[in-house]
């Protein structure tokens, strides 16, 4: 399976890899009826978010906060949201607005680019947005302190979840418990897929993504499982005790105090927006599944690509997808578009025209590539946002 394995083993410290901003060129169904779209929002302003590039009035919209009731205050740049409305190409209108933090908890350990929640690793960069209460943005974050993570499942080696961290953070805010009563700090909300489901033992798999790898062990038999929580479904799991230290691939065992069965979006028109975490077939040939932002995708002949081609998907590109969700919760896509995941800043070393060379990385410059600079050459020193190429050595241009 082809990996794109992060750009700073090249070149650290002078080479930036970050989640990139997106847009998109038209959303899922024909604009009537009820529309779905999940993103990280990526722009607030007084009555309306921007998310996958859509700007979304929210004037009349509800708001829910991990399953709770919350206010338009609670939604920010950053957050990751599924948004309920109808919309076109550019703009529309939020009938409902739902919040999801990937998990919140107890901050166990922090390294120059990460924090550890829980045993879980959560990867920071120059992308993720901070609360107020982190002025200092990670500098700010103290081991010890209880924090909600918004963000998006990555992938790494052998269709694992990211060898650097299984969440990479699009949003950290400090947690209402922190600061509270100290035995709050223990407690833990984590979302993810139900996967080895044991009625008899009462327990079950859960992982960020239905291919993830390492995975928590839940146990749930001082509570009651909800009524449709079957292997593949979505849940948060909250467990009131700090969760047992796991090894290998297991990053804990969960005593589970309670389990909320989430919304699978089946039966509408939906737009997700993610990293590709793997592929069926390995090598992605239309007509394979694969998954992207936990959502399973299923591609077919009348399968649409912007800004890409079928052989341009491999995991760790970031896709934005559009279709319809069947009961099975799989997305039967309609159009793929590819999306700028990574960004590279150094000066080009060579060029020839339809590539270039930066800090030793191949860059390819296709035909929809958007130049601002106009001229390039030998010794322009640029930034280039894009995505994996398909060899996994370098990176498709999409802006320069």
């Amino acid at each position: 399976m082809k990996t794109f394995r992060h750009l700073t083993i090249l070149a650290a410290g002078a080479l930036i890899v970050a989640a990139c901003g997106s847009s998109s060129d038209s959303t899922p169904g024909s604009g009537s009826g009820t529309q779905v779209t999940r993103g990280t929002v990526t722009a607030k302003a007084t009555g309306s978010i921007t998310v996958n590039g859509v700007q979304l009035a929210t004037g009349t919209a509800g708001v829910r906060v991990d399953d709770h009731p919350g206010g338009l205050d609670d939604v920010r740049p950053g957050d990751v949201v599924t948004v309920r409305g109808r919309f076109d190409d550019r703009t529309g209108g939020a009938d409902e607005i739902e919040v999801h933090h990937g998990i919140e908890g107890r901050v166990d350990d922090k390294g120059t680019d990460f924090i550890v929640v829980a045993g879980e690793r959560v990867q920071v960069d120059d992308s993720t947005h901070f609360g107020d209460d982190h002025p200092g943005r990670l500098d700010s974050v103290l081991v010890g302190s209880v924090v909600m993570v918004s963000g998006t499942p990555v992938a790494g080696t052998a269709g694992a979840v990211d060898d650097q961290g299984g969440l990479r953070a699009s949003r950290i805010d400090r947690s209402s418990r922190d600061g509270g009563v100290s035995s709050d700090d223990d407690d833990l909300d984590v979302k993810g897929f139900v996967s080895a489901l044991d009625t008899g033992a009462t327990t079950f798999q859960l992982r960020a993504t239905p291919d993830a790898v390492r995975h928590w062990i839940v146990n749930y038999g001082g509570t009651s499982l909800p009524a449709g929580v079957v292997n593949g479904a979505v849940v948060e799991v909250h467990t009131l005790t700090a969760p047992d230290a796991g090894a290998g691939d297991v990053i804990g065992t969960i005593a589970a105090s309670s389990i909320q069965l989430e919304d699978r979006l089946a039966g509408n028109d939906v737009e997700i927006e993610g990293y590709v975490t793997s592929i069926s077939g390995g090598t992605f040939v239309n007509g394979d599944s694969f998954v992207a932002a936990g959502v399973t995708v299923k591609t077919s002949a009348s399968t649409r690509y912007v800004l890409g081609v079928a052989g341009d998907l491999i995991v760790g590109a970031k896709v934005e997808v559009e279709g319809l969700v069947d009961s099975s919760g799989v997305l039967h896509a309609s159009k793929v578009s590819f999306r700028p995941g990574y960004r590279i800043t150094g000066t080009i070393e060579s060029y020839t025209g339809s590539d270039m060379t930066i800090l030793g990385v191949p860059v390819q410059l296709p035909a929809w590539l958007d130049n601002d600079l106009g001229t390039l050459g030998n010794g322009v020193k640029v930034e280039v946002r894009g995505n994996p190429s398909a060899d996994g050595a370098g990176l498709v241009a999409y802006r320069v």
